[in-house]
């Protein structure tokens, strides 16, 4: 019986077939099919067989001694995903989802964002990179960096006119209340 010891080195990263280790077989059998395995981001480089590069990729050895077989991989890990940030403002008077601060999202994403206004208050528009926008949701896709302004309007209530009949020579007194605010005041002799 002679051993196939075999290993994996280098600055890259990935598995054999058949698995690290050693491995026993006949005298003068013939190993096929022994392969090297890059994992994501890597790539195979050479196999070292007692120090003698091969670059084909599945290998054969003959067992006629014991053989030290290595599978050298180079290569960096694979860059996370790039990610974008959403900076989310908002101007009194609403909330937004998602909430107003900060939102990192991973390149490609598509975000929903929605504006609410309270009560009293409209939605009145969007900035987006400076850019004004008037769609409610508004679809954001994460290609890059984007701040985002939500812009809420005070609802304004025109009061009703009043019109009021009065007898002559009479002593008129009238007032007129918004919102708890006095805005017309008469008082006359009609």
């Amino acid at each position: 019986m002679k051993t196939l010891t075999i290993t994996t080195v280098g600055s890259g990263l990935g598995s054999t077939v058949p698995t690290v280790g050693t491995h026993e077989y006949a005298d003068n059998s013939i190993v096929s099919g022994i392969t090297a395995i890059p994992d994501i981001g890597y790539s195979f480089t050479r196999w070292l067989l007692d120090g003698v590069e091969y670059t084909t990729n599945p290998i054969t050895v003959v067992m006629d001694r014991d053989h030290v077989l290595e599978a050298e991989f180079s290569g960096e890990p694979p860059s996370p995903p790039a990610t974008y940030n959403l900076t989310v403002t908002s101007s009194v008077g609403g909330q937004t989802e998602p909430d107003v601060g900060l939102q990192v999202y991973d390149a490609g994403n598509v975000v929903i964002v929605t504006a609410f206004p309270n009560e009293g208050y409209y939605f009145d528009s969007w900035i987006l990179d400076g850019i004004t926008r008037t769609e409610n949701p508004l679809t954001i896709t994460m290609s890059q960096d984007h701040t985002l302004h939500a812009i809420f309007s005070l609802e304004v209530v025109t009061p009703k006119a009043i019109s009021l009949a009065i007898p002559v020579a009479c002593v008129v007194s009238a007032i007129l209340i918004f919102e708890g605010v006095i805005v017309y005041s008469y008082r006359g002799v009609g």
